[in-house]
C-alpha cells in the first residue's frame, strides 16, 4: 500500500511533467505521489517509483493509502474524478482543487442532455463540500463561490510552468507585415469566427493570420475553421495544424505584432503571459477575468471589440514585461506551492 503525505491526481497534458519536474528541484519528493491519469494521447510522462499512470476508473482499486494522506490535491476536476470523490466523500475534507477553467465553467453544459444533468449533479455535490480552491484570479475563486454557493479557503497560484515569465528579448519584427495571431488552441471557447469577422475588413492590408490549431478540439471544428480562414484571407491565413515543439512554438510567438484571445472564459494566460513578454499587443474579451485581472495590475491589454492595426507602444511594452516579471517568477510559484502543501 503506497503512503504519501500529499497525493496529486492529474490528467496526462503538457503542463504535468514540467509541474513534476519542478516539484523534484523543490520540494522533498518523498511526500508527494503524483497519480496522472492515462488519457492515451502524445504528452509524455516520465514514470517514476513515485509518479504512476492510472485509469480513472481504478482511481479507487488502486493501491493507494488515502487514509494515510494529509492533502489531496486535483489537478483540474475532470471526467470521473468527481465520480470518485462522489463515493469516497470522506476524502473531500483533504481535497484541494486547482481550478483549471473549463473545469469550473462546465457548469454552463449542465443541461444539454441527461448525462450532463446528472453529472453536473455530482460535481456539485462534490464542489460544495471541498475546502480549499486554488487558482490565481480572484475573480475566477469568486464566479465559482456564486455558481456553488461555497466558501472554502482561496490559495492563489497559478502552479504551471507554462505561465512563467521568461526573459525574452522583444525581436525586430517585419514593418512591412503586420503578424496577427488568433487563438491559442481548437477549442470552440476561442470563438474564432468572431475574431474574423473583426480581422475582414483588413483582410486586403498586409497581413498573415496565424491561427493554432493543434491542441484541444475536434477535427470537425478545425476543418470549419480552417475552410472559413482560408475562404477569407486565402493565402495570408496560416492555420498551425501539427503540435510544434515548444522551442519552436516560442520562435512562432516571438514573431506575433498582434494577438487575438476571444475566449468566453479564462484560457490560454500561459499563451498571453509568453507573447507579452515578446512585446506582442493583447486583445482580450471584455469582462473576461483574464482581461480584468490584466487590467488590476496594470498591464496593458485591449477590448477586443477595439482592435485596429496599430502596434503596442516600446513604453507599454517595457511596462508590461517590467510587471509580469515580477508576477510570474520561479520564486513566486515557490513560494504559492509551498503555502498549500504547508497549510
Amino acid at each position: 500500500m503506497l503512503k504519501y503525505k500529499i497525493i496529486h491526481i492529474m490528467p496526462q497534458d503538457k503542463f504535468i511533467e514540467p509541474f513534476i519536474n519542478f516539484m523534484e528541484y523543490n520540494f522533498d519528493m518523498k511526500e508527494h505521489l503524483f497519480l496522472v491519469i492515462d488519457y492515451k494521447n502524445n504528452y509524455h510522462i516520465s514514470q517514476k517509483e513515485n509518479v504512476i499512470l492510472i485509469s480513472s476508473l481504478f482511481l479507487s482499486k488502486f493501491k493507494v493509502d488515502y487514509d494515510y494522506s494529509q492533502k489531496i490535491i486535483l489537478h483540474g476536476l475532470f471526467r470521473f474524478v468527481p465520480i470518485f470523490l462522489f463515493f469516497n466523500s470522506s476524502l473531500l475534507k483533504k481535497i484541494f482543487w486547482i481550478i483549471w477553467g473549463h473545469d469550473l465553467y462546465s457548469y454552463k453544459n449542465a443541461n444539454k442532455n441527461l448525462y450532463t444533468k446528472v453529472y453536473e449533479y455530482i460535481r456539485k455535490k462534490v464542489i460544495t463540500k471541498i475546502p480549499n480552491y486554488v487558482v490565481y484570479m480572484k475573480n475566477e475563486f469568486e464566479l465559482m463561490k456564486k455558481v456553488y454557493n461555497t466558501d472554502g479557503k482561496h490559495f492563489r497560484s497559478f502552479v504551471y510552468l507554462s505561465n512563467l515569465y521568461e526573459e525574452n528579448e522583444v525581436v525586430k519584427k517585419d514593418s512591412s507585415c503586420l503578424t496577427l495571431m488568433v487563438g491559442n488552441s481548437a477549442s470552440k471557447t476561442n470563438c474564432h469566427k468572431e475574431i474574423f469577422d473583426i480581422l475582414k475588413k483588413y483582410k486586403n492590408e498586409n497581413i498573415k493570420v496565424i491561427v493554432p490549431l493543434s491542441y484541444s478540439g475536434s477535427k470537425e471544428y478545425v476543418d470549419d475553421i480552417v475552410k472559413t480562414g482560408t475562404q477569407l484571407f486565402q493565402d495570408k491565413f496560416i492555420p498551425i495544424l501539427d503540435y510544434m515543439e515548444y522551442e519552436k512554438y516560442k520562435e512562432l510567438l516571438s514573431s506575433v505584432d498582434m494577438a487575438l484571445f476571444n475566449h468566453n472564459r479564462q484560457e490560454g494566460i500561459g499563451n498571453t503571459n509568453l507573447l507579452i513578454s515578446y512585446g506582442v499587443k493583447i486583445y482580450l474579451r471584455h469582462g473576461t477575468s483574464q482581461y480584468n485581472f490584466y487590467n488590476s495590475e496594470d498591464i496593458k491589454v485591449f477590448d477586443i471589440n477595439d482592435f485596429d492595426l496599430t502596434r503596442l507602444s516600446e513604453e507599454d511594452k517595457e511596462k508590461n514585461q517590467r510587471i509580469l516579471k515580477k508576477l510570474f517568477s520561479k520564486e513566486s510559484l515557490k513560494e504559492q506551492l509551498k503555502d498549500i502543501y504547508d497549510t
